[in-house]
């Protein structure tokens, strides 16, 4: 028989419209298949629970961001839509001495296709801070994928013919879990926005699809006497041309006009969505450059909230999908997803130096700021390529002592900046990000893109960006 398996991943930092052209996908991979078929997600979708209902999911993988943002209620709110699997997760309700899995996060979940037992499991990552938006809080608990699944492995495979395991986590600590069990056929994992493809791991086949709902991956299998004997993965690209699904439309519509945060704060007065400045990495990841006009408008606000001389911020925790005119509450928790404490330190300059010489080491790291132009040099060898930094109009001195404003994340030493941590000073202002965005935009009423020139990057090529750059389908 034949055995077709769609899957997302990491769909957290799309927009409402791309997750609509995702379920109008999906529904048409089903419908054209003609074969049984299987929906998961492998994990962080949180701000999308309330659209992806829409989208006949047989399991969802609870991902690090689904944990911290949404922790007891989001998830309890969502699951009466979503079949959560949470493997090596426990959850702690409000006065309970101890964490256990609640009723709608199961460990383990079965299905039956054209007579073919499915099972699957579920992993989150145990990371929790390093580079994570912000550390699991007290109800959450979190066990290690290979001493959890020890036990739960075992159970699904007495039970299913084919076992498939959602895996939310780093790609070295993937292959170390499924390495440790070679009894599981499939892992389709997330959390590594930084690939998206197929292979093999001894005799498990193992997948991801591209974050940010750029593709829904497609594994097809022939499965004869309960085996695999052939299998052929790709992906399906979504484009802001793809079409989009009705339910998925009225559901934003309705948010949009009569949802608690329909309040229009502000108006745009430029345009901001992604693909004037999101680069394909390799074809692999969709990354955001340092320096954007949203980007910097945003920085500006904070370090003149904050009143310090300096402003940082991951840049990828700024999502440019702002289109000119009214903009509504609701959105700045898609152009700011994670409504951070805003702080203030007090760093040298060389700290400052080396936390710039950190961000430039791969775009993933890459920080937004205000009160400072850097030049980078790619060229140079790691821990050299800052060539230049003024604060206002003055070198940068790595004696002197600077304030910087930053969120709570980065001033906890978070994401990689562990030298953050050292400030002789922290203090948090008593505010979070979005209640600083909402007072300024009170007064200002607009959003307007800061003017470009603070940063300078030798040694790469102009990227190149196109509104309407169409691409194929992905043969993996």
């Amino acid at each position: 028989m034949r055995l077709v398996i769609l899957h997302t991943n990491d769909i957290q930092d799309a927009t409402p419209d791309a997750v609509s052209r995702l379920a109008a996908l999906v529904a048409e991979e089903r419908r054209e298949a003609k074969a049984p078929c299987v929906v998961l997600d492998a994990g962080d979708g949180f701000q999308f629970f309330h659209l992806i209902r829409h989208i006949p999911f047989d399991a969802v993988a609870l991902g690090n961001e689904d944990l911290v943002a949404g922790a007891l209620p989001w998830l309890t709110a969502a699951s009466t839509s979503l079949r959560f699997v949470g493997s090596n997760v426990n959850l702690r309700p409000p006065g309970a001495a101890r964490a256990k899995r609640p009723p709608w996060c199961r460990r383990f979940r079965e299905m039956r296709r054209g007579g073919l037992r499915v099972g699957v499991l579920g992993f989150a990552t145990t990371d929790c801070g390093f580079y994570l938006s912000k550390r699991y809080p007290p109800s959450v608990q979190v066990t290690d994928p290979v001493s959890t699944g020890s036990e739960w492995v075992a159970r699904a495979r007495q039970r299913v013919d084919l076992l498939i395991a959602l895996f939310h986590g780093w790609l070295p600590d993937r292959e170390r879990f499924v390495r440790a069990f070679p009894e599981i056929d499939i892992v389709i994992s997330g959390h590594d926005h930084l690939v998206a493809g197929y292979g093999e791991v001894d005799s498990t086949i193992v997948g991801q699809a591209h974050s940010n709902v750029r593709s829904l991956g497609r594994l097809e299998l022939v499965i004869e006497d309960g085996k695999i004997r052939s299998w052929h993965g790709r992906h399906r690209t979504i484009t802001p041309s793809s079409p989009t699904d009705a339910a998925v439309d009225a559901s934003i519509a309705e948010a949009l006009d009569t949802g608690p945060d329909s309040e229009v704060i502000a108006i745009a007065t430029s345009d901001f969505r992604p693909d004037q400045y999101w680069l394909d990495i390799d074809g692999n990841n969709v990354n955001l450059r340092s320096e954007t006009r949203l980007g910097n408008w945003l920085l500006d606000v904070l370090r003149a909230a904050s009143g310090a001389q300096i402003a940082i911020q991951k840049a990828w925790g700024i999502h440019h999908n702002l289109a000119p005119g009214p903009v509504r509450r609701s959105k700045l928790r898609e152009i700011i997803p994670y409504d951070e404490d805003l702080w203030v330190l007090k760093l040298r300059g060389s700290q400052i130096r080396a936390a710039l010489e950190f961000s430039v080491e791969r775009s993933y790291n890459n920080l937004a700021f205000s009160g400072m132009t850097v030049t980078a040099d790619v060229t140079r060898p790691r821990g050299r390529r800052i060539t230049r930094v003024l604060v206002g109009d003055e070198p940068l001195h790595p004696r002197h002592t600077y304030t910087v404003a930053t969120s709570d994340f980065l001033a906890g030493g978070n994401a990689g900046f562990g030298v953050l941590r050292e400030a002789a000073a922290a203090r948090s202002l008593g505010l979070t990000i979005h209640e600083v965005v909402l007072a300024h935009l009170a007064h200002a009423r607009e959003i307007q893109g800061g003017p470009l020139g603070r940063y300078a990057e030798v040694g790469l090529p102009a990227p190149v960006i196109s509104r309407s750059t169409e691409s194929l389908d992905e043969e993996c």
